[in-house]
This record gives C-alpha cells, sequence and structure tokens, in this order.
C-alpha cells in the first residue's frame, strides 16, 4: 500500500488475484499450475516449511553479514556490507514469494473457491438489488475478522488517558523549571 488510495501489486499478488477469478469460473488447472509455479520456483510444495526455512537463512545471514563486517578491514567494510545487502534482497524476494504461496493456499487449499470475508464473495443479482445496486466491494465482502487480543478497550483507554495526565503534569512542571531557569539567567 502506496497510501489511502494507490495500491502497488507484486507479479505473484496479481497472480493470487488472478487465481481467485480462475477458482471463481472453474479454472482449477490454472490455479494448480499457479501452485505448480509456486513450487517450482521455492524449491518445495510445503509453502509454511520453505517459508520458515527462507527466514531462517535471511536470521543466519545477518549474523554472518555482522560477523564479516565486523571483522573486516575498514576499506573493505562497504563492500562487504553492499555483497550481503544484495544476497538479503534476493532473499527477501524469495520469502515475499513464499508468503504469497503460502497466502494463497491458506485461503483455497486445493483449489476450491470460497466466499473469504474481506476479500471476495459471490453476490447475487438479489443482493445487488437490495443495495441499491451499489458496486462498492465493501457492501458485499464486508471485512476480514480479527483476533481478539484479550485487552478490555475502556480500560486501555482509561489508563493511556491517566498516562496523558501525568506527562501533561510533568511537562507544566518543565516548562515552570526552564521558565525560572531562563528568568535566573537574566534571559
Amino acid at each position: 500500500m502506496v497510501d489511502r488510495t494507490l495500491n502497488e501489486w507484486s507479479e505473484w499478488q496479481l497472480k493470487n488475484l488472478n487465481a481467485i477469478v480462475w477458482l471463481y469460473r472453474g479454472n482449477v488447472d490454472k490455479y494448480h499450475a499457479l501452485m505448480d509455479e509456486y513450487a517450482e520456483t521455492l524449491g518445495g510444495r510445503d509453502f509454511s516449511a520453505v517459508l520458515s526455512q527462507l527466514e531462517e537463512q535471511k536470521n543466519q545471514l545477518a549474523a554472518e553479514a555482522k560477523e564479516a563486517a565486523g571483522a573486516a578491514p575498514r576499506k573493505e567494510k562497504k563492500a562487504i556490507e553492499a555483497s550481503y545487502t544484495q544476497k538479503t534482497e534476493e532473499l527477501d524476494k524469495s520469502i515475499q514469494t513464499a508468503k504469497e504461496a503460502v497466502w494463497l493456499h491458506e485461503k483455497f487449499g486445493d483449489g476450491t473457491y470460497a466466499d473469504i470475508p474481506g476479500l471476495c464473495k459471490v453476490a447475487t443479482r438479489a443482493e445487488i438489488e437490495a443495495k441499491g445496486y451499489s458496486m462498492t466491494p465493501g457492501a458485499y465482502v464486508g471485512v476480514a475478522p480479527t483476533e481478539d487480543d484479550g485487552v478490555d478497550f475502556h480500560e486501555r483507554m482509561n489508563e493511556i488517558h491517566k498516562e496523558l495526565l501525568s506527562l501533561q503534569a510533568e511537562s507544566n512542571r518543565l516548562m515552570e523549571t526552564i521558565s525560572k531557569n531562563w528568568e535566573e539567567l537574566g534571559l
């Protein structure tokens, strides 16, 4: 997401959106071909395991980069850091691809279309008519369910409000101290 109104989609995200349309239309073969493409690109079909391996490789690479840069002579540090930055960027691309594969497989498994709140829904003509022929996606798709974080909203807001009042009081005391110090300095 670039801003509230502009999204930039990666190649794999666009392929995933196409896959949703393919599944809706019953073109399961195209979906399976995309999953095969993911498997070929990532070197395996267990996308979650591949993602974990890639993230572990990234962590190991970061530790290796830190050690190599720390041990290198000053003149060589930039070249070593640039080399590791390039390797990290390549790993990041693979990690993003794996995340997209995991996302698609979690949503649609082996290739069965399903309405998913916040993502896609097949609306009937009757539903569209009932909503005044509005074609706003949110009117039909709804909002993805959110996980309950276990925090009581009102209780947390009261805590934050008390903390804010305390910080404001401290700020006022500090401003008074600063003003007195300025007066003592004759400024």
